[in-house]
């Protein structure tokens, strides 16, 4: 970073997140207070869901981006955007999943961002999902070329440790996208929200976790901005543990199951 002159203030963080189906916003209830015996209940969700992504980017200051979401769908229909945070980019792809071309719409948006009077190099760190998109995609890299910025992709197997998104900014958005769904399938009553209702929960979950405070607890927790090479503990450098696979042993006519999981680092 030093030898290049890389702003390591200004790095720029941009990892997919994908809320698989509304069945997953109301099952994180932990706690009941209710007398002993008494029956409790709760409003689920139906178990059909499809997948939405949603591209989140931000820097080590705490400044946000607003977010690109993308639909499973052939075409975007102007209801589904109703409510869609200020500023941001909804897309569709027949998979649900980033593709090429919303890559480099992506890209574009991204550039936006950067300030025009800051000449200095600028560092974006992708995750190894992003990796299949934006290699054989000339049109980024010159992109990214022209503006001086210098994508970096994690190493494989190592983003849950490196990734300031999953360290704060995720786990606090799948919390407030959890109590939203809550109430909202409570007031529904068990009907689907859809597409048109996404936003209705997804808007006020991400205006609730987009704050200063969890994007830099992101980057310190990982060890990026500022660096800390011990903010990685050392186990995470040892080798994966080999799983062991126990026989069934049989005694008496009696199957013994001899319990142990496999790990897997």
């Amino acid at each position: 970073m030093r030898r290049n002159n890389v702003k390591t203030g200004s790095v720029v963080r941009k990892v997919p997140l994908d809320i698989t189906g509304s069945n997953n916003l109301c099952n994180d209830i932990t706690c009941v207070v209710a007398e002993t015996g008494s029956p409790c209940y709760q409003i689920t969700c139906n178990e059909k869901a499809e997948t939405t992504t949603v591209l989140a980017y931000f820097n080590a200051y705490g400044d946000y981006c607003p977010p690109t979401i993308i639909f499973k769908a052939k075409r975007l229909k102007p209801k589904w955007v109703i409510s869609a945070p200020p500023g941001s980019q909804v897309k569709v792809s027949e998979s649900g999943w980033i593709t090429k071309d919303i890559f480099l719409e992506w890209a574009d948006a991204f550039v936006a961002f950067i300030p025009k009077t800051d000449r200095r190099p600028h560092l974006l760190l992708l995750d190894g999902h992003s990796t299949h998109i934006y290699r054989p995609n000339l049109e980024f890299l010159e992109l990214m070329k022209a503006n001086n910025v210098h994508p970096f992709v994690f190493p494989a197997h190592t983003t849950h440790w490196l990734q300031p998104a999953d360290k704060a900014l995720f786990t606090s958005l799948k919390a407030h996208w959890t109590n939203q769904g809550i109430v909202a399938v409570n007031r529904s009553e068990d009907k689907s929200l859809g597409k048109h209702g996404f936003f209705s929960i997804f808007t006020p979950a991400w205006t609730a976790a987009c704050v200063a405070e969890t994007a830099q607890a992101g980057f310190r927790g990982c060890g990026v901005f500022p660096v800390n090479r011990n903010a990685v503990v050392a186990s995470a450098y040892a080798p994966s543990e080999t799983s062991e696979r126990h026989e069934v042993g049989y005694l008496n006519n009696t199957v013994d199951l001899f319990h142990g999981l496999p790990i897997f680092m």
